[in-house]
């Protein structure tokens, strides 16, 4: 028997631990029934890079297509977001830095910067990171 990828057995915990249903995914993989979800979950179908990161957003956590990503210490965009603005006012404070131009520039170049590096280091598109870096950082 084939094993499944570890998306699925990482989403199914954390549905299962929220309440979630396939029922409730329908808009994530774009289709009109349960059963289309299932698909996803047994195999049959191949989860998109799109998907996937809607399946992220709508768990509230990170999903991973392969366990090798899953290992690494991973900060979520709000994570990075208050990590951010604490320290670019604590560094301003202590005139460790100065802003020629807003400080909220500063940190969306930042982040750009990191998804720039995640998209470099995964060898694709982040598309869930990219949508919370311009709604964050603007």
């Amino acid at each position: 028997m084939k094993k499944k990828p570890y998306w699925i057995t990482q989403a199914q915990r954390i549905m299962k631990e929220k309440g979630i249903t396939q029922e409730d995914l329908l808009d994530v993989f774009d289709v009109s029934t349960r059963g289309a979800v299932g698909h996803y979950f047994q195999g049959r179908a191949e989860i998109s890079a799109d998907q996937l990161a809607r399946l992220s957003e709508r768990l509230g956590q990170n999903i991973y297509y392969d366990e090798k990503y899953a290992s690494k210490t991973v900060l979520t965009i709000d994570e990075i977001d208050s990590v951010l603005d604490s320290w670019l006012v604590k560094l301003h404070q202590l005139d460790f830095i100065t802003f020629n131009i807003e400080q909220s520039k500063v940190k969306q170049l930042l982040l750009q910067a990191m998804e720039e590096k995640a998209e470099s280091t995964l060898g694709r598109s982040s598309s869930l990171h990219k949508s919370s870096i311009q709604s964050k950082a603007v």
